[in-house]
């Protein structure tokens, strides 16, 4: 299996709104981060990715499954929307045992990688609490063990720190690091200090286009900037960087 995603002239429309326009990238093992402000077409990169979203145009390769493959690519994603606040009042290890068996895992399976899961999320004193107690920074949490519980290969985060206090932020980050080591995971968010932090790649998106794609120190360099943020907002005003 080719661990790559290749993204080839994707163009997506809402109506006669254009989302996404012409956009081609390729990305691989490790972790990668997708910035741009809100309403510059991530959301709805990400959920064409994880074929939440039919493509209009161009084509998506998911480790080497088209993305018109959806029960294939669906076993190969795990995804982590912006807002996780499903099923409230089940407990936490009751939504994550649902999950498992629609994932199609065993119960001794799922036992085993809820315990796991809980573990690294750090939600194992509150297994048996309800989802509508949880703060924000758990249902974060939580959303992160449910996009894992079936070992994806890929994993999908969606502005998974917003709102956030910073030591959450930056657990959160850290465990999409961890994750990173073996598997590719995609961070998509408007907070150019998250892509600071753990991100050696990334790929800019404003108003549809592609602004830029490659290492964050390219882009310092070829915007004559002395930092991401300063670097990013060139890129984004003068889309001269590619």
């Amino acid at each position: 299996m080719k661990e790559k995603i290749k993204i080839t002239n994707l163009t997506q429309r809402y109506g006669k709104k254009i989302a996404l326009k012409d956009v081609s990238l390729e990305i691989e093992t490790g972790l990668y981060g997708l910035l741009g402000r809100n309403g510059a077409g991530k959301t709805t990169l990400m959920r064409t990715m994880a074929g939440l979203l039919p493509v209009n145009a161009g084509e998506i390769d998911i480790c080497g499954v088209p993305v018109s493959n959806i029960p294939e690519v669906r076993k190969l994603i795990g995804y982590l929307p912006q807002e996780f606040s499903l099923y409230p009042n089940m407990k936490v290890e009751e939504v994550l045992d649902y999950i498992g068996v629609l994932s199609d895992l065993s119960r001794p399976v799922r036992q085993d990688r809820i315990d796991e899961l809980l573990e690294k999320v750090n939600l194992q004193q509150h297994r048996r609490k309800k989802v509508k107690s949880l703060s924000g920074g758990m249902k974060r949490r939580l959303g992160m063990a449910q996009a894992l519980l079936h070992n994806p290969q890929v994993l999908i985060a969606d502005e998974p720190t917003v709102g956030l206090d910073p030591e959450e932020r930056v657990r959160l980050r850290n465990l999409l690091a961890d994750e990173a080591k073996d598997k590719i995971v995609i961070l998509s968010t408007h907070i150019v200090e998250d892509i600071d932090a753990v991100c050696e790649n990334t790929a800019i998106l404003d108003d549809g286009h592609l602004v830029y794609n490659g290492t964050i120190a390219a882009l310092i360099q070829m915007t004559n900037t002395t930092g991401i943020e300063d670097a990013y907002l060139k890129a984004v005003h003068s889309r001269e960087v590619f």
